[in-house]
């Protein structure tokens, strides 16, 4: 017979399948470049005994009609510390590279691009350190899950391995919730904003879940929002 403590761990695995399965379904957003639309974003994360992957692909089309794919894969320990992350990015230059990847004590990164030479570089592995490119909107979700819902701490290290550089940075919550809607129900938002060394980053999150909504970054007036995800007074959809 069953103990009322068994059954609780039961239906809190339960939940908690259901969360990730929540979580993961139809995280589509649309990548807005000064009001214009310019592509779109889907990614996955799923979980197992081992941590956290996140999966995602990107596709953008240029003003001169170039269009350009990128794929990311990122694997996670449970604690969402960084194990191994791999982007390909295909236009028609070719294909450029980027990886990083723990390696006992260190993060080693290393960027392959088109007719130049390899480049690779290696900095110390700490707590909380997040890969971030501004350009892919699946990095804010692991952040947020690093969080877990909880108020942010006092400092984060952004790893860009683009840029073979690991930026300081810090994470602030904003006290008020804001109302919004997802597929025309209603949702409390929580704003968030990252500066990545000096770079400005807002984020809001839906208050319970944490699951990602929309991201702007100002100084580039770049967007990326969630498929039928709509902030309070926007303009009702035609």
């Amino acid at each position: 017979m069953r103990t009322k403590s068994n059954l609780l761990a039961v239906a809190v695995a339960v939940l908690f399948s259901c969360s990730l399965f929540a979580q993961d379904k139809g995280n589509k957003f649309n990548v807005v470049v000064s009001g214009k639309q310019l592509g779109t974003e889907e990614y996955s994360i799923t979980r197992d005994a081992k941590g956290y992957k996140l999966k995602s692909k990107a596709t953008s089309r240029h003003d001169d009609g170039r269009s350009t794919v990128v794929e990311q894969e990122q694997l996670l320990e449970p604690d969402m510390t960084l194990k191994r992350y791999t982007l390909r990015a295909v236009n028609i230059d070719g294909i450029q590279t980027i990886e990083a990847a723990r390696d006992k004590d260190k993060i080693r990164m290393s960027v392959r691009l088109p007719n130049r030479e390899p480049r690779s570089f290696s900095v110390p592995l700490a707590a909380r350190i997040v890969v971030l490119d501004n350009m892919v909107v699946s990095h804010m979700q692991v952040l947020l899950d690093l969080m877990g819902g909880k108020p942010p701490a006092p400092d984060y290290g952004f790893l860009v391995p683009q840029q073979l550089t690991l930026l300081p940075g810090g994470v602030t919550q904003l006290p008020r919730q804001e109302t919004a809607s997802l597929d025309g129900r209603p949702l409390n938002v929580r704003k968030y904003s990252v500066n990545a060394g000096g770079l400005i980053i807002e984020c809001w999150a839906d208050s319970t879940s944490s699951r990602l909504m929309r991201v702007w970054v100002p100084t580039q007036r770049v967007e990326f929002i969630r498929e039928g995800y709509r902030p309070a007074g926007a303009p009702p959809s035609s």
